[in-house]
């Protein structure tokens, strides 16, 4: 985000307007778009966690990451910590996760410094 802010100052005074306030670039991306993966690119840890696609699909991050914390073995949980920003925030929002395998993003994204002030709280007594 230091990077991202520094890179927005230089441009603004290049062209002589005001850079956005970090919590404008936190808002914008809670609404990026997520990338997709084609399912030949991923590790084989995580095409496992992902186990009713075929080797076509194109999927989106936040269902990887999903997958991947909620059905995953620890390479597949690896490489799915290093995924974007966004793909890790849609999948806190994803219904369905299992409480620890949620706990086990939310440290992630902590630990990445990703604000997760949109992930609603989970209750288990529904």
């Amino acid at each position: 985000m230091r990077e991202l802010m520094q890179a927005m100052a230089a441009h603004g005074r290049r062209h002589r307007l005001l850079p956005p306030a970090r919590a404008t670039l936190y808002a914008s991306l809670a609404r990026a778009p997520v990338a997709s993966f084609p399912m030949r690119s991923l590790p084989e840890s995580v095409r496992r966690a992902l186990h009713n696609l075929g080797e076509d699909a194109v999927v989106p991050g936040d269902q990887v990451a999903f997958a991947a914390f909620n059905r995953g073995d620890t390479p597949a949980l690896c490489w799915a910590s290093g995924l974007p920003w966004p793909c890790l925030r849609h999948a806190a929002l994803v219904p369905g996760f299992r409480p620890k395998s949620l706990a086990l993003l939310r440290s992630v994204m902590r630990y990445r410094g990703i604000t997760a002030a949109e992930t609603p709280a989970r209750s288990d007594k529904l």
